[in-house]
């Protein structure tokens, strides 16, 4: 794992890094929910560790971009594909609302679509 610890017993990671930048003027954990596998059925929320000191990723700091270690904890018997397909979910702000007349941040869809090759390579496979 990028912290350093042990997967849990029974799984298996999938880790991707990328760089994250929060646009807004306040800090926001939004991020969590806006990268998903299409190809990896009932796959949970990525866990984020920060590369600079290897710590969770909370909040992310306005105007701060981050070098980040996305990792998926699946099931270790689960058949990985040869390409992981990633959605990025988008969303927008909207100083008023509909219903509350209150700012906020809204679901906008998909906006960008990766796949990214997996090596299939293990800690136990690794020199």
């Amino acid at each position: 794992m990028p912290n350093g610890a042990k997967i849990s017993p029974g799984k298996k990671a999938i880790v991707v890094s990328m760089m994250l930048e929060n646009l807004s003027a306040q800090s926001s954990n939004l991020y969590g929910s806006l990268i998903k596998p299409t190809n990896l059925p009932d796959t949970p929320k990525p866990q984020y560790y920060l590369s600079r000191d290897r710590a969770i990723l909370w909040d992310l700091q306005p105007r701060m971009p981050e070098a980040v270690a996305a990792v998926w904890e699946v099931p270790a018997n689960v058949a990985l594909p040869d390409v992981l397909r990633l959605r990025v979910e988008g969303e927008f702000f909207k100083p008023r609302d509909n219903l509350y007349n209150a700012p906020g941040w809204f679901p906008l869809g998909t906006v960008a679509e990766i796949a990214l090759p997996l090596d299939g390579e293990t800690s136990e496979t690794k020199p």
